[in-house]
């Protein structure tokens, strides 16, 4: 059985990092974004911003989150129904991470 261990690292990473247009409200210079950072910065703010309205922000985020799990390795995918007799850790762990961000954006709701 295939690990697909770095597979999943990459992953993680992806999840984590996104890219994103010069057109967004940040500075050219910053070309990477932390989702779960986004969700936190946007979505829970320290100081309300009026710059973005909170339904576009959230819309944004979670297709970012949407893409990231769709664009997933056929390795790296899971699901309940899942036949495969052997699951391995860092997969569940990269699943446990998602569905955790998923989360967090949607108990703002």
């Amino acid at each position: 059985m295939t690990s697909h261990l770095l597979t999943s690292f990459k992953q993680a990473c992806h999840l984590c990092k996104v890219v994103i247009s010069d057109r967004d409200e940040l500075s050219s210079d910053r070309n990477t974004a932390v989702i779960i950072t986004d969700i936190m910065d946007k979505i829970y703010p320290v100081q309300p911003s009026s710059e973005t309205p909170r339904r576009v922000s959230f819309e944004q985020l979670e297709t970012r989150l949407n893409k990231w799990q769709i664009d997933l390795p056929e390795p790296l995918r899971y699901s309940q129904s899942d036949r495969r007799n052997h699951i391995l850790p860092h997969v569940l762990l990269l699943h446990i991470e998602y569905h955790a961000a998923v989360l967090l954006l949607h108990r703002a709701l």
